[in-house]
């Protein structure tokens, strides 16, 4: 798995909401092929685990743009690393659903993002 690294090749690294070590990768959801964002950490027994940060909205018919994903709103905090090191950012929000839930559309700016997201889905 490939991890996301800044342009000089430093892990992007944040903290999760119990203020563990997290680092990122992108795979790609199977409905889709889009942009998935997941965060990466090891649990208290050292196993190596990854929860999604994104959401497909497909089935309300939104789809990113190339480079984009969709995040919730709630996990703004544990992408806040990647748009302080200017490696992400807000393009806009959107609300979506029978409840009016809002995601944010957020671009990844990082060069080989796309291919990264290729990479990685290929080796599950």
């Amino acid at each position: 798995m490939q991890y996301l690294n800044d342009s000089q090749g430093h892990a992007l690294t944040g903290t999760n909401g119990f203020d563990e070590p997290i680092t990122y990768t992108v795979c790609r959801f199977q409905a889709d092929s889009s942009l998935a964002l997941m965060t990466v950490y090891r649990d208290e027994m050292g196993n190596m685990g990854a929860d999604p940060v994104s959401v497909n909205l497909m089935a309300y018919g939104y789809i990113p743009m190339r480079g984009h994903t969709y995040i919730n709103e709630e996990y703004l905090q544990l992408v806040q690393p990647l748009i302080d090191a200017e490696q992400a950012r807000i393009c806009g929000h959107i609300h979506y659903g029978p409840y009016n839930a809002s995601a944010m559309d957020m671009e990844i700016l990082i060069d080989n993002i796309e291919e990264i997201a290729d990479q990685n889905s290929q080796e599950e």
